[in-house]
């Protein structure tokens, strides 16, 4: 279980996310940073257990999660219960090479390959695996290289 994840502020401006219900923004947020949130913003969120996290009924979640899907803020597999949250790596960014490791890990673990296509291009996209000349790419995030002030 994560111990830390961030919610990126633009997220309150975003017009998907302001066109949600106080459920709809309330299960966002606890996808974005629950205790069932991962570091490659995937995770198994079976209706039961999204409901039992926010101490809701499983049909009150239900439409939570409709309402967050037609939005496009999260996608589901039906197949896998597998959740996956497209703008996760905006700000939740691996900090080093193990923890990119990890993440790389997870999303090779995601059952639906639709999802796990999905993740692998969004992450592929934010740390690419190499540099253009094809050697490994080096993380440039502001804890490594200092530029955080």
């Amino acid at each position: 279980m994560r111990t830390f994840s961030q919610v990126p502020i633009r997220l309150w401006r975003d017009k998907a996310f302001r066109a949600l219900s106080v459920d709809g923004k309330f299960a966002v947020l606890s996808l974005w940073c629950g205790p069932h949130s991962t570091s490659a913003g995937i995770l198994n969120c079976e209706d039961g257990f999204g409901a039992l996290v926010l101490d809701w009924t499983v049909e009150r979640w239900q439409a939570a999660r409709a309402e967050i899907e037609a939005r496009g803020l999260a996608r589901w597999s039906r197949d896998t219960d597998e959740v996956w949250l497209p703008d996760f790596f905006t700000t939740n960014k691996p900090s080093n090479a193990a923890a990119r490791a990890a993440v790389s890990r997870q999303i090779a673990a995601i059952e639906s390959k639709e999802l796990r296509e999905a993740a692998a291009r969004a992450f592929q996209t934010v740390i690419p695996a190499t540099d253009g000349d094809g050697t490994p790419s080096r993380l440039q995030t502001p804890y490594l290289t200092g530029q955080r002030r």
